[in-house]
């Protein structure tokens, strides 16, 4: 019954982002728009490669489960075409809330090799049954970045970094139990053997880089501009305003000859190595 009430409500999310989507890249495609893209020949390409990036959610053939789509890119568009971005937004946030906790249960199906069953995140079983396996969820949780006014400057940066998510012991143990590895046993014996007052670790990914932008908006007074960093893999989205000019963006190439930096690496909180066999956790340090 789980199942069923939960293949529905993930069939109609999904639905409902595909259709916002279109509605998005329909769009982009007719509207009037300030569009640059790294290393697009043009504004037709500039607008092809900003639309395929939005609508990137499947994986590709040869396509890796947690990766998707990176497009330097930025574009002022419509009130109209903004409000838009905002539902498509909205979309991802409603899939996300839908498909998240399904990751974390584990449904045992039928093995295709013909040795028994394995246990498999919910949400994957879940996407076959509608024939949806190809969906990438990194990529359709990835919001677009949205600005509120017409930014002065934007400057890409890049940086590696990894997800850390701080997990109560008895939720690892729990994954755990549902693990179809060997070692799986030796690993909840570790957790047992933790002090008493240790009950968090860390669940530690493996580090990726990724792409931010620097964004300096205008304020008041104009001596004291506001300056905010973002996640900018995506296309940034900025409303068209008749009384600013277009921003001053910086691509890793761009005149001023102004490479993507790396910032230092910032003093982990973690043990150097991994405390357990089968899953990236980490004690804190």
């Amino acid at each position: 019954m789980i199942q069923a009430s939960s293949q529905a409500a993930v069939a109609e999310a999904l639905r409902h982002l595909e259709r916002t989507l279109e509605s998005l890249m329909l769009a982009i495609a007719h509207d009037t728009l300030d569009v640059e893209v790294n290393g697009a020949r043009g504004e037709r390409e500039a607008r092809r490669l900003v639309a395929d990036a939005y609508g990137a959610i499947n994986l590709e053939m040869d396509g890796e489960p947690n990766k998707s789509v990176v497009c330097l890119g930025v574009i002022g568009v419509s009130s109209e075409l903004h409000q838009l971005a905002g539902q498509v937004n909205l979309a991802k946030a409603a899939l996300k809330s839908v498909c998240a906790p399904l990751q974390t249960i584990r449904a045992r199906v039928p093995d295709p090799r013909g040795t028994g069953t394995k246990a498999m995140p919910l949400i994957r079983v879940i996407l076959r049954a509608i024939s949806r396996s190809d969906l990438n969820l990194l990529a359709a949780y990835r919001r677009i970045p949205l600005l509120d006014v017409t930014p002065d400057r934007i400057v890409y940066t890049r940086a590696r970094t990894r997800s850390v998510y701080r997990k109560h012991v008895d939720e690892i143990d729990v994954l755990l139990q549902h693990s179809d590895l060997p070692a799986a046993a030796a690993d909840r014996g570790r957790l047992r053997s933790l002090p008493s007052d240790e009950d968090h670790v860390a669940l530690a990914r493996d580090r990726y880089e990724n792409v931010r932008a620097n964004i300096t908006q205008p304020s008041e007074p104009p001596a004291a501009p506001r300056r905010r960093l973002i996640a900018a893999e995506l296309p940034i989205m900025y409303p068209r305003q008749p009384n600013r000019a277009r921003p001053n963006v910086k691509f890793p190439d761009g005149p001023a000859g102004e490479a993507l930096r790396l910032p230092r690496t910032r003093r982990s909180k973690l043990q150097p190595e991994p405390f357990l066999q089968t899953v990236p956790v980490y004690r804190y340090l």
